[in-house]
């Protein structure tokens, strides 16, 4: 898996996304316990405190390490150590031992990744993050007579990407949840999302084993 390869996931992460982006993967130590991927898990199952701040603070140094990386490529002269994000021109994410950094070129007012390892997800959680008008549209796209319902796991792993780089790429997302970005064609790979007088233009590339979306705050809101 790329997870145990981060210099391919890098490469094929940076050859997908085009020379706008400035990318910087991470692996995380197979040793260090996993920190549970957002959606939070099943009911039922509990992880020990201790070794989960232990994972988490591993993460932390591990992605502000590659975050470092890409912001030295960009010319930016920031303490990532101490950066807050989000941040017009850096975003970075982790999940299931993978920390992603990626960075804007060109001048940006926000920007953000999202990292997710191809896992099940729960389908009620569509109502947490999409929209009335967004799971009506993904049922009129979804084709007559398909065995997959158009909130099927897959797709709702995709679209919990799209919203979380959509949310990072907002520099005044205080306060929003993720309900709040509507996406324009939630079926699509590609797109816009809005969110008032604010509009983001997103991309999901697909990997094996991991869905990354990359987003990018266009316009400010008046």
């Amino acid at each position: 898996m790329y997870a145990a390869d981060p210099a391919r996931l890098e490469q094929a992460l940076a050859t997908l996304l085009g020379p706008e982006f400035v990318v910087s993967v991470a692996g995380i130590a197979p040793t260090t316990p996993a920190v549970p991927a957002r959606p939070a898990p099943e009911r039922g199952v509990t992880h020990d405190a201790p070794s989960l701040e232990a994972a988490r603070r591993t993460e932390r140094q591990v992605g502000r390490a590659a975050l470092r990386r890409v912001a030295d490529r960009l010319g930016e002269r920031v303490d990532t150590d101490r950066l807050v994000l989000p941040h017009p021109r850096l975003t970075l994410t982790h999940s299931h031992g993978v920390a992603v950094a990626v960075g804007a070129r060109g001048a940006s007012t926000g920007i953000g990744v999202d990292l997710e390892a191809v896992r099940p997800v729960n389908p009620g959680i569509a109502r947490l993050f999409l929209t009335a008008a967004e799971r009506t549209r993904l049922g009129a796209a979804a084709p007559a007579g398909s065995a997959a319902p158009a909130t099927s796991p897959d797709v709702l792993l995709r679209l919990w990407t799209v919203k979380e780089a959509v949310f990072k790429a907002d520099t005044g997302n205080a306060g929003r949840i993720l309900a709040d970005y509507e996406l324009c064609r939630p079926a699509a790979w590609s797109g816009h999302a809005t969110r008032g007088g604010s509009r983001f233009r997103y991309r999901t590339v697909q990997l094996p084993g991991h869905l990354v979306s990359v987003a990018v705050h266009e316009e400010r809101t008046a």
